[in-house]
């Protein structure tokens, strides 16, 4: 019973802990792949580099997300 109480965390501390623990793994990845609209979600990151390689899979205003996100 007290080791439950020593894991007990509001869904706001699990929610970022989330966050730190994706961001994390992230940043030390070699390559990150994900579609255009959820690229959208990596904002607060940083890549030198973007390549969006759709195939002509995707209109057009989704290619320019990762673009414009990542500028």
């Amino acid at each position: 019973l007290e080791e439950m109480r020593d894991m007990n965390f509001s869904r706001k501390e699990l929610a970022e802990l989330d966050h730190e623990i994706r961001r994390d793994i992230i940043l030390n990845a070699q390559v990150v792949c994900c579609t255009n609209i959820i690229s959208g979600t990596l904002k607060d990151l940083y890549f030198p580099t973007v390549l969006v390689d759709e195939a002509t899979q995707a209109i057009e205003p989704a290619t320019i997300v990762p673009l414009i996100v990542f500028d």
